[in-house]
């Protein structure tokens, strides 16, 4: 699973930074070893679940995992699937 947490550092002051939401992007096990399936879930501030989406037939290996995550939160933010 890959997790994308995003913290606000008031001030820029890490001893201070608390998460703010955060997203998951978990392999459903359905894929292939070169193609994978994904959920995305993201959640607000209190940890509940606000969108989820999915991801089917991703190039795991073709490309970076940073693309991955910019697919899934864009997705999951258009999605119609609002909590």
């Amino acid at each position: 699973m890959i997790v994308v947490k995003v913290e606000m550092w008031p001030l820029g002051d890490e001893s201070r930074a608390y998460e703010m939401v955060r997203a998951t992007v978990t392999n459903t096990g359905s894929g292939t070893k070169t193609r994978g399936n994904y959920r995305v879930r993201l959640y607000d501030k209190r940890k509940n679940l606000w969108r989820e989406t999915s991801i089917f037939n991703w190039p795991r290996q073709a490309k970076h995992v940073w693309r991955l995550i910019a697919l899934a939160l864009g997705r999951a933010c258009d999605a119609d699937t609002t909590r």
